[in-house]
């Protein structure tokens, strides 16, 4: 279970100043990371703790794996995320192997769309990865707070999504926990791919295992085979779907995390359209192939996946007359069907 604030050890800081009023506080006596009120003017504010060369001043996101907080570097002079590890006995524990693991395949990926790891460290017995600030959020937490996202922005995101995967793909690896709170968004709402905890070399598997979040899980992997990239290409699609529904696939009342693994092989793959208005023909048609139950019948590889987005949203545009950024539509709709752009 990821530790919560009060968990993590972290080293004191002396004193800030409000952000507010300017007024110096002294913190000292301030437990880190708990939630504080200037005594000048009385904003609220986060007493920041540290760790190495690293101030942290609030935690962005929880996950099985670890805690990541919003922290600045001392000595670089720039803002990071930091990933503090949850609570391994030693570095002989499964938890911190899979996070020197996961910190080595993330950071063997030199992409724009996949978030970037400078380094892995350790302090008071705490390991943590420090990685690029990707600074707007999750694609989950923007889906929770604004329910379901527009379906050409959706398109977008899952091209850059698309390439990330197609980055890792090259290097010989399967994420294999594609879901929405592993695609974060910057300010210009790129999307960036993180999370690679789970991730595994093509070459490296064996059968028998089952990972991953049980709405977004491949069948291939359910049943405990060998997977290729296709397997990404169905938890992206389920990713989709959650994006343009706002909630995810296979979910019914009363499900127990088998019961949705198992739907996938009852059920043929659900329409978004069922549950969103006016949404595009070719959308609908793109985000079910790619939850096909079988891998064959998904598309082939991630170009492919990438021009008939690229082609879904040429036809929205054209089929509603609305032009983005000034682009010609039926061009648009040109290039994705000859593999261009």
């Amino acid at each position: 279970m990821p530790r919560d604030d009060r968990e993590i050890q972290v080293n004191r800081i002396k004193q800030i100043t409000c952000a507010s009023c300017t007024h110096v506080i002294d913190i000292t006596g301030y437990k880190p990371l708990s939630r504080q009120r200037c005594p000048a003017c009385g904003v609220e504010f986060q007493a920041p703790g540290q760790i190495g060369q690293y101030v942290m001043f609030k935690r962005l996101a929880a996950g099985a794996m670890g805690s990541v907080y919003l922290a600045y570097d001392e000595v670089l002079g720039r803002r990071i995320a930091l990933k503090i590890v949850s609570a391994p006995a030693s570095k002989d524990d499964d938890l911190y192997e899979g996070a020197l693991r996961e910190a080595r395949v993330q950071a063997s990926i030199n992409h724009p769309n996949v978030a970037q790891v400078y380094a892995m460290s350790e302090d008071m017995g705490q390991p943590y990865i420090i990685m690029e600030l990707v600074d707007g959020g999750s694609v989950f937490g923007e889906i929770k707070d604004q329910g379901p996202m527009q379906e050409i922005d959706t398109l977008r995101i899952g091209i850059d999504a698309a390439n990330g995967l197609y980055a890792a793909q090259k290097l010989g690896l399967l994420h294999r926990d594609m879901k929405p709170a592993n695609l974060l968004l910057d300010r210009d709402r790129r999307a960036k791919v993180i999370d690679f905890g789970l991730a595994e070399r093509l070459k490296n598997q064996g059968e028998g295992k089952v990972v991953g979040s049980p709405y977004y899980m491949a069948p291939e992997i359910a049943r405990g085979n060998v997977a290729d990239h296709r397997a990404d290409i169905y938890s992206l699609g389920a990713t989709l779907y959650h994006m343009l529904t706002g909630g995810p696939p296979f979910k019914h009342p009363g499900a127990t995390p088998r019961d949705i693994v198992l739907r996938r092989f009852k059920v043929p793959p659900p329409d978004p359209a069922e549950h969103t208005a006016n949404l595009h023909e070719s959308t609908s048609r793109l985000v079910q192939s790619m939850m096909a139950l079988e891998a064959d019948h998904r598309p082939a590889d991630y170009p492919a996946l990438v021009r008939r987005m690229k082609q879904a949203i040429a036809l929205i545009r054209r089929d509603r007359a609305s032009p983005d950024d000034g682009d010609d539509p039926l061009q648009a709709l040109s290039d994705a069907v000859q593999g261009r752009g």
